[in-house]
C-alpha cells in the first residue's frame, strides 16, 4: 500500500515537473516572440562603390562581395553590418580570412602575393610580331596565349597598386 502511494506520488511530481517545464517552454516562446516582433533589424553595412561591375582590388569583372572583416573576426551577429565591397573570385578567396581592415591593406597584401607568385612569368619580355610569324601556329597561339595573360596579370598588379595607394575610387 505504501508503495503504491509512493510511486503515484512520484508520478504526480513527474507530471507537475513536466507541465512546469512545458508552461516555461511556452512563456519563453511567447516572450521570444515579443521581442522578435519589437525588435529593429540589424542595420546592414552599405557597400562600397565601385567601378561598376568591376573588382574592388584588381578591376578585373567582379562576381560576388568581399566583407573588409572576415566572418572569424565579426561573427555571425554582426555578418550583415559588416562593410562589402565587390571582388572577383580569386581576390575574395586570397585574401579569405586576413584581417586586413581596409581596402588599401588588403589591395596591398594582393598586390605583394600575385607579384611573388608571378615573377618569372612578369620577367619574359614580349615577342615582337616578326619573331611570332617564326613559329608554328600552335607555338604560335600558344605564345599569343601567354602574353596575353600576362599583359591581363600586369594591368590587374598596376590597377592593385593603385588601389593600395588609395587612388582609385
Amino acid at each position: 500500500m505504501d508503495r503504491d502511494r509512493t510511486l503515484r506520488a512520484q508520478a504526480a511530481r513527474r507530471e507537475r515537473k513536466a507541465r512546469m517545464a512545458a508552461d516555461d517552454a511556452a512563456y519563453e516562446a511567447r516572450a521570444h516572440a515579443e521581442d522578435v516582433a519589437t525588435e529593429e533589424p540589424e542595420p546592414r553595412a552599405p557597400e562600397i562603390a565601385s567601378t561598376a561591375g568591376a573588382c574592388t582590388y584588381c578591376g578585373e569583372p567582379a562576381t560576388e562581395n568581399d566583407h573588409l572583416l572576415p566572418l572569424p573576426w565579426t561573427g555571425k551577429a554582426a555578418r550583415r553590418s559588416t562593410k562589402k565591397v565587390p571582388a572577383c573570385r580569386e581576390c575574395n578567396g586570397r585574401l579569405s580570412d586576413l584581417f586586413l581592415p581596409t581596402v588599401e591593406e588588403r589591395a596591398a597584401h594582393l598586390f605583394q602575393v600575385l607579384a611573388e607568385e608571378h615573377l618569372d612569368e612578369l620577367g619574359k619580355p614580349d615577342w615582337s610580331p616578326r619573331e611570332l610569324e617564326a613559329l608554328g601556329d600552335r607555338l604560335r597561339q600558344a605564345v599569343i596565349t601567354r602574353q596575353a595573360d600576362r599583359t591581363i596579370l600586369r594591368s590587374r598588379l598596376a590597377w592593385l597598386k593603385l588601389t593600395a595607394l588609395g587612388r582609385l575610387p
